[in-house]
C-alpha cells in the first residue's frame, strides 16, 4: 500500500509520518519530497536553497528539473511506501503564490505523469497554533528550527496563500483528505490519520 502525506511546516506532518513509518515497519520505504531515494541532484539544489545562493525563480526551475528526473526514473516500491510531501505540490503552492506563471505552467504539464497515491492526506493548522508550535520547537529543539519554519512569522500573508494553494492542489491532484490539526493533540492527530488510512 502507498501513503501520501502533504502539509506546510508546523502542521504536524513529520510527527504523523514518523508514527506511520513505525507502524508499517519493517516492510516500508519512506521518501521525502523527491520520488527517488537518495536523490543527489535534489540535495544539491536544496543546499542552494538553504544557502540562499540563488534567486527563487532560478531555484524553482532547478526543482522542476529535479521533478522531471524523478518522473523519468520513478518505479513503485515493492513494499509499503510513504511519500512525505511532493516537489510537485510544494512547488505549485509556492510559485502560484509568487505568480511565476511560466514555472506553474510547466508544473501543471507534469501532473499527468506524476504517480497517484492510494491514500492521501493534507494537514493544516491555524497560524496561531503554528506559532505556538514554533515557539515550543525553539525551546525544546532549537537546532531543528529551519528558515522555512520562520515564514509563518516573517511573511504570514505569503504563508497563508501557499497554504491555500497547497491544500487545493493536493485535493485536486491526489484527492487528499483534509485534516486540521489545530485543536488536536499529537495522539489525536495520529488517531485521525489512522482512521483515514486504515478504515
Amino acid at each position: 500500500m502507498d501513503y501520501h502525506i502533504e502539509g506546510l511546516d508546523l502542521a504536524g506532518k513529520s510527527t504523523v509520518t514518523e508514527a506511520l513509518y513505525g507502524i508499517l515497519l519493517p516492510e516500508v520505504v519512506l521518501r521525502r519530497n523527491t520520488l527517488l531515494p537518495d536523490n543527489a541532484f535534489h540535495k544539491e539544489v536544496d543546499q542552494m536553497r538553504l544557502d540562499n545562493s540563488i534567486d527563487s525563480k532560478s531555484l524553482g526551475w532547478l526543482y522542476v528539473d529535479v521533478l522531471e528526473n524523478d518522473l523519468k526514473h520513478f518505479q513503485w516500491p515493492e513494499c509499503n511506501y510513504i511519500q512525505d510531501s511532493t516537489l510537485l505540490i510544494r512547488s505549485l503552492a509556492y510559485h502560484t503564490a509568487k505568480e511565476n506563471h511560466d514555472i506553474t505552467s510547466k508544473l501543471w504539464s507534469l501532473v499527468e505523469f506524476h504517480p497517484k497515491f492510494s491514500r492521501s492526506i493534507v494537514l493544516t493548522a491555524s497560524i496561531e497554533k503554528r506559532v505556538e508550535r514554533l515557539e515550543m520547537r525553539r525551546q525544546n529543539n532549537p537546532n531543528e528550527v529551519a528558515e522555512d519554519d520562520l515564514l509563518v512569522i516573517k511573511n504570514p500573508n505569503l504563508f497563508l496563500e501557499m497554504e491555500h494553494n497547497l491544500v487545493s492542489f493536493s485535493q485536486q491532484i491526489f484527492d487528499s483528505v483534509l485534516l486540521d490539526t489545530s485543536l488536536l493533540s499529537r495522539d489525536e492527530v495520529f488517531s485521525a490519520v489512522q482512521n483515514i488510512f486504515f478504515a
